[in-house]
């Protein structure tokens, strides 16, 4: 075999550092006068030498290829795991905003019901040394506006709603919401804590007349009232003072703190309150 010239060995070591970009034109600078022989052993040389690097090259981007198919397949499941549960998670999170949005701000309105108003149950004709009217009425309004409280005021006022519609008429809410700075300054209040008053569970309701007002305290009594169940109250009570000329229906709300059966009650003097026998003897005396 004839050796390739010092040449042509400098130009295969050429090759093996530059790599292929430069090949041609490593070539293209060999002495055309080499004899063809060596010629044709360089070229043989120089194609091994290219296919060694191509399978080399192939090798590498092989590996490469299938360490990347292969991270691939591996982290993927990862990544749409991830990507899932970052969805999952705002959704919850966007869902949750919107929920308290609606409790807070479109659950807690002016408007309790069809019929009953904030402003109809807190207020007030009461004013201390220390408060005036209005600010007492502001105090029981953020009371109400309290969205526990908002619940149970809207839960009375849906079911008064129903009293409205079978006597026909209104009537006033002459005492609902009461801060305790109100109900104290009231003769022959609960004390602190324990008026449903002051827990947003109970309304005072005026009628037009006496008549009327018995007529409906029977009327709830004997459950006569259409789409009216008495056990959603805790207390119904026929209340006057002794110069009461009409007095006034109490009802109060049954919540899970009220263990107890409905209570249906009458007091001839705001102070001493009696048990309804279910006799129309305790009603006309009334």
């Amino acid at each position: 075999m004839i050796l390739p010239t010092s040449k042509h060995r400098d130009f295969l070591k050429d090759l093996e550092i530059i790599g292929n970009n430069n090949l041609k034109a490593l070539y293209l600078g060999i002495n055309e006068k080499q004899e063809r022989k060596d010629k044709g052993m360089i070229e043989s040389d120089f194609k091994e030498s290219k296919k060694k690097e191509s399978r080399n090259d192939s090798n590498s981007n092989n590996n490469k290829t299938k360490d990347n198919k292969t991270s691939t397949k591996q982290s993927r499941p990862k990544l749409i795991g991830r990507l899932a549960t970052t969805i999952v998670d705002t959704k919850r999170l966007d869902s949750e905003s919107e929920e308290r949005k609606r409790e807070g701000e479109e659950q807690v309105t002016e408007r309790l019901s069809k019929y009953f108003t904030i402003s109809d149950v807190t207020k007030t004709n009461q004013k201390t040394a220390y408060f005036s009217n209005a600010q007492l009425i502001e105090l029981n309004k953020k009371e109400a506006m309290i969205l526990e409280n908002y619940k149970k005021l809207q839960s009375l006022a849906l079911n008064c709603d129903k009293i409205v519609d079978w006597i026909g008429y209104k009537p006033n809410v002459n005492s609902g919401v009461r801060v305790d700075v109100v109900n104290e300054n009231l003769p022959n209040s609960s004390k602190k804590g324990k008026s449903q008053h002051t827990k947003c569970e109970a309304f005072d309701l005026g009628f037009n007349s006496k008549s009327d007002l018995k007529k409906v305290y029977l009327a709830i009594k004997n459950n006569q009232i259409p789409n009216l169940d008495n056990q959603v109250f805790s207390q119904v009570i026929l209340e006057k003072f002794s110069s009461s000329k009409i007095g006034w229906l109490h009802i109060g709300l049954k919540t899970p703190t009220w263990t107890r059966g409905t209570e249906f009650k009458i007091s001839y003097n705001g102070s001493r309150y009696i048990n309804f026998d279910g006799t129309q003897a305790m009603i006309d005396k009334f």
